[in-house]
């Protein structure tokens, strides 16, 4: 009880300041007082339309407590944030008034996906000619373990009047003198437990919104859930959990903690085992795992699993985790396309310019450990454009493709190949033993991008000049090379074009 009036008291306060605000300014409402009171107040405080939820101001405590900024709460409706349903928001305004409270118990989300347990208390104000919610926002989670410790307590108490009352009953002669005491002493705890038992009839009840409330946020999130009993292996999960992986719960029986292992990734479930361990040993407050699950019709598909140990024995060994399961295949998927985007180029399927660095600078780190030579090559497609305004965007695109695969097929794999942009590419020849080694690639590069493209066109006439820097001779800086390669690749476009260039040396075409 002492949490609650906590919990009611930091509601309070702001509303105290509030009221402060006005009589300081002389009984006359001051909007800039109040912005600046607003602002600085750690009690999480957000103004709300009462019209359409929409969220007109929001101060620093609740952005972080929310995990949003500011302005991105400014762009938000409370129904974004608040996880109950109009019925339930409905039901919890009449629960508030039958019980004479002065705050509603909400379900609220966070940024991170985590729902948190909070009393809102709100009063209406005009802020800037227009009526809004002020409303306090308290932090009252932990009150769902008062019900474990107010039952634990009752079954304390009941334990010690049934010891007491039957040593009373097998001591009643010799213990005369102690009868008064022990009565005395029995109307005092069976007081205490009549108490308790109140205050857990209370407790129980809120548990049972919250109870009704979680199965509702469970039902509109559709995750699984699990609860895994450590030491027996037992684990159980609902229908949802099940039929993530496409089955049914009657085909995963008998299950256990071998049923996840026998549809976990090996590789992700190694990951598992040393996140659980490390949760286990406290070292980590809660369990989180990104990991592939075999589907019933033979993919994989991704589960982020969650979790936290809820029971421990006295030792400080783990005896029961729950926790829950959430399809994330087509996130992953979307992320890994984005992650492509990134780092290829979307029409060749080459290398990006900021992969090539990335990439260049690992290479450059292996040939100074291995002491080997890089050459760095420039190359300029002669003659692409003249395709492009003769012959059409999809006759220049097939060009850039047939030309990228050339000089894919023609390099190593641990070459390095990029398209830095229009008809220019690079490409980095780790292992050179000599600059005469290097040079004879750029040529046959030359070499093979100048023979015939099938386009249909007849100004598809396209070769290529190439300007070649080598590490470490010329320079051990990866973007001092590139511009070397560069200045080497306009030489051999002054030299007639369709050339190789190094320095003042070409090789002319054969």
């Amino acid at each position: 009880m002492g949490y609650v009036r906590k919990r009611l008291l930091q509601c309070v306060m702001p509303l105290i300041v509030l009221l402060s605000t006005f009589f300081v300014s002389g009984g006359v409402y001051s909007e800039s007082l109040f912005d600046t009171s607003f602002r600085t107040q750690t009690a999480i405080m957000l103004l709300i339309s009462p019209e359409d939820g929409r969220i007109v101001e929001a101060n620093e405590a609740a952005a972080r407590f929310y995990g949003y900024s500011v302005d991105q709460l400014k762009t938000m409706k409370v129904q974004e944030i608040n996880q109950l349903s109009k019925q339930a928001v409905a039901e919890e305004m009449v629960l508030a008034k039958e019980e004479n409270r002065n705050y509603f118990i909400f379900k609220h989300r966070l940024a991170n996906g985590e729902v948190r347990t909070v009393n809102v208390a709100s009063v209406p104000i005009t802020y800037h000619g227009e009526t809004v919610l002020y409303s306090i926002i308290a932090d009252a989670t932990d009150l769902s373990n008062a019900s474990e410790a107010l039952l634990h307590y009752q079954e304390r108490l009941e334990s010690l009047v049934a010891q007491k009352t039957q040593q009373l009953f097998d001591q009643k002669e010799r213990q005369k003198n102690e009868m008064l005491s022990i009565i005395v002493l029995l109307v005092v705890l069976v007081g205490v437990l009549l108490a308790v038992l109140m205050i857990n009839r209370r407790s129980q009840h809120t548990i049972e919104v919250e109870k009704e409330r979680l199965n509702e946020v469970i039902w509109g999130t559709r995750v699984g859930t699990w609860e895994w009993h450590i030491p027996s292996g037992k684990v159980t999960f609902n229908e949802r959990w099940a039929e993530i992986a496409g089955y049914t719960l009657e085909e995963l029986e008998p299950i256990s903690i071998e049923t996840w292992v026998s549809l976990c990734n090996e590789e992700d479930l190694e990951k598992s085992n040393e996140l659980l361990q490390k949760n286990f040993s406290g070292e980590l407050g809660y369990y989180e795992c990104e990991a592939r699950m075999k589907h019933k019709a033979g993919h994989w598909i991704w589960v982020l699993d969650r979790g936290k140990v809820v029971e421990w024995d006295k030792h400080g060994n783990p005896v029961r985790m729950s926790g829950t399961h959430q399809d994330i295949t087509e996130q992953k998927k979307l992320y890994s396309k984005l992650d492509y985007m990134a780092h290829y180029d979307a029409l060749t399927g080459l290398s990006n310019r900021a992969l090539f660095y990335e990439k260049g600078i690992q290479a450059m780190l292996n040939a100074k450990r291995h002491r080997q030579g890089i050459a760095v090559l420039y190359i300029d497609l002669d003659g692409f454009k003249q395709v492009n305004d003769s012959c059409g965007h999809e006759a220049g695109d097939k060009v850039l493709v047939d030309a990228a695969a050339r000089m894919k097929n023609l390099l190593r794999e641990s070459d390095i190949l990029c398209r830095l942009g229009g008809d220019e590419f690079a490409a980095i020849i780790q292992d050179v033993g000599t600059q005469k080694d290097g040079m004879k690639v750029a040529e046959n590069i030359r070499a093979v991008l100048s023979k015939p493209y099938d386009v249909e066109c007849s100004s598809a006439n396209v070769s290529a000049s190439i300007g070649v820097a080598f590490y470490p001779e010329d320079s051990t800086d990866l973007d001092e090379l590139m511009r070397q390669a560069d200045d080497a690749m306009y030489m051999s476009k002054q030299s007639g074009k369709n050339t190789v260039s190094k320095g003042q040396h070409v090789l002319e075409e054969s």
